[in-house]
């Protein structure tokens, strides 16, 4: 069932983890659960494309067409393939689904026609004058996002979800599943998917695997608590947002990554990446974590 943009694992005979693919245009991961006369897809992608080889992944696995989705949170990579979900139930918090609806000119912008052109050539140049090496494969991955999503430019919409909810909600079927949220943290407001059955949890970005996280849309304190929220689940496996499927110790990884941060942002001046984060994915976005947590503090 390997895409363009996902590979696929199946995790149990209820579960099937969809993993972005660097250069795919789903840019974050999703999960395909059977839930007993329903099938879920949680998380839909950045781009249609990629949304639409979630379908047709769900469709083969469960034998049935997804009749439900669910956005852990707004941030485009795990909302904008909602315009494939439309003719079914879209869950999300109602925080989730306020903040699309307020951000909707700031975000179409983003996602408009001339500005992916803009980005897709400066890629372009950056890529051409990068040398051999991890920094170059990185640019590389990002350039093939951005052309998918400019390949999609002209029919993209952004859809926020069309079912919210506030703490806990049990989804359709005849297996226990639930959307929970702890209130915010990655963002203002963040969902995850318990299925207790599986001992899993789907995370959003929450928890990523060995990839540096992005604290610049919520609370690094209040992300904390609710990493110790998800550890009295106790789950066996988590599907993360970014990277591969980890146990438990991904959430405690996550949790010394934020704790670390925030005791580098007490300081002044640069700061290097800590060796235990220094390979993990994503690593720009370490100098920007710090930025952010000092500009809070100075406020």
């Amino acid at each position: 069932m390997d895409s363009a943009h996902y590979r696929f694992e199946r995790l149990s005979e209820h579960v099937t983890f969809a993993r972005s693919r660097p250069e795919g245009g789903a840019l974050s991961n999703s999960a395909l659960v059977d839930l007993g006369g329903e099938t879920l897809v949680f998380d839909t992608s950045l781009t249609p494309q990629a949304a639409q080889d979630l379908c047709h992944a769900a469709a083969e696995v469960t034998g049935r067409a997804p009749s439900l989705a669910a956005n852990s949170h707004w941030h485009l990579d795990h909302t904008l393939g909602n315009q494939a979900f439309t003719a079914v139930p879209t869950y999300g918090t109602q925080r989730t689904r306020e903040i699309l609806r307020e951000k909707l000119g700031e975000l179409s912008t983003q996602i408009s026609v001339p500005v992916l052109e803009k980005r897709v050539g400066e890629l372009e140049e950056m890529l051409a004058r990068s040398p051999p090496g991890a920094v170059r494969m990185y640019l590389r991955g990002v350039l093939g996002t951005n052309r998918w999503l400019l390949d999609a430019a002209p029919t993209l919409r952004i859809v926020p979800p069309n079912h919210g909810f506030q703490g806990k909600v049990r989804l359709p079927g005849s297996r226990h599943a639930e959307l929970v949220s702890f209130g915010g943290g990655h963002t203002e407001s963040d969902a995850l998917l318990y299925l207790p059955d599986d001992g899993l949890l789907a995370t959003g970005d929450l928890v990523v695997v060995e990839t540096h996280p992005n604290v610049r849309s919520g609370d690094a304190e209040q992300w904390l608590g609710i990493l110790r929220r998800m550890e009295q689940l106790r789950p066996e496996r988590v599907v993360p947002g970014h990277g591969p499927v980890g146990g438990p110790e991904a959430i405690e990884a996550v949790r010394d990554y934020l704790s670390t941060l925030l005791k580098l942002a007490q300081g002044f001046g640069p700061v290097d990446i800590p060796p235990r984060f220094a390979g993990w994915a994503m690593a720009d976005q370490f100098e920007g974590n710090v930025e952010f947590l000092r500009s809070q503090r100075s406020r």
